[in-house]
């Protein structure tokens, strides 16, 4: 991975979840000077909405199949979608799944089990 690109990641993470960085803080004064600079706080995978990613996720069966989605290659902004949905359904993620949400994800068989190599049942 690019050191930028890590540095991006790496301050969205401490900033979106002080909780969690391991003693290791962002300071008032740094966020001051992201924000002037006009820093996306936003990290790309959220700013796609989540009813998005449901029709990507149709259209990946359709086209596909099956939803066994691969980490690498153009799909892998969908797969680090359904790995962020499965953290967040068990509690280690940073996003709160409605009953809407996971209901849409139901109907498309989601595997809620947590193996990254086979993210979704094949039918």
């Amino acid at each position: 991975m690019k050191s930028l690109a890590k540095f991006c990641i790496n301050t969205r993470c401490l900033r979106n979840n002080p909780g969690r960085t391991n003693g290791r803080k962002l300071t008032e004064d740094r966020i001051a000077s992201l924000d002037a600079l006009g820093f996306d706080w936003t990290p790309k995978e959220r700013a796609i909405s989540f009813e998005q990613r449901i029709e990507d996720l149709r259209a990946y069966k359709e086209k596909h199949g099956h939803l066994n989605i691969r980490a690498s290659g153009k799909d892998k902004s969908l797969y680090n979608f359904c790995l962020s949905v499965k953290k967040s359904r068990n509690g280690s993620g940073t996003r709160t799944l409605t009953d809407d949400q996971v209901d849409a994800l139901n109907k498309l068989n989601f595997d809620w089990n947590n193996s990254q190599n086979a993210l979704f049942s094949a039918r």
